[in-house]
């Protein structure tokens, strides 16, 4: 393995927009009960945090998928290249 892993990214976009999201979600159901609209806003805010996540941590899914791959691929490309062909 000597091109080693490809470099870790850190995502911190993606974490500062879910919290930033979450966070907004949270003020709206706070305000929503306090005006008495708890029923759809509480319904929705809840369903908005629940995709946001879901799609943050189905991006990391596929990053690690990705990283393992990679890894897989590496690791048998240097095994091939230890075994000699027979003839």
């Amino acid at each position: 393995m000597s091109q080693g892993l490809p470099p870790k990214t850190s995502r911190t976009f993606t974490k500062r927009m879910l919290i930033a999201n979450v966070i907004l979600c949270w003020a709206e159901i706070f305000f929503g009960t306090y005006m008495g609209a708890t029923e759809g806003v509480i319904v929705a805010a809840f369903g908005l945090i629940g995709i946001c996540f879901s799609a943050y941590m189905g991006v990391g899914h596929f990053d690690f998928r990705r990283a393992t791959d990679f890894i897989t691929s590496m690791t048998n490309a240097s095994q091939s290249d230890e075994v000699e062909p027979k003839e």
